[in-house]
């Protein structure tokens, strides 16, 4: 088995998904699916839960132009829906 633990600062992945300025809570693997990383992150785009309500889950959408005859990728994250 290669294993190792992976340790990244919180504001890189939140620079990565394009939530800069917000602050990750928590983070787990899914109990329910496979292969999926869950993050509980407080931004200002987010809408707001009450304190005794569940947190929904938020599914941002990033779109990705491609350039291949420079190699470069460009990675836009959508607007949340509220």
């Amino acid at each position: 088995m290669h294993i190792g633990k992976m340790q990244i600062a919180s504001t890189l992945l939140l620079k990565w998904l394009h939530f800069e300025g917000g602050e990750i809570r928590a983070a787990r693997l899914s109990p329910d699916m496979a292969s999926i990383v869950e993050l509980i992150i407080e931004h200002p785009e987010i809408p707001e839960v009450l304190e005794s309500k569940l947190i929904p889950i938020v599914t941002p959408e990033y779109i990705t132009n491609s350039q291949e005859t420079i190699r470069e990728e460009t990675v836009i994250r959508k607007p949340i829906k509220r």
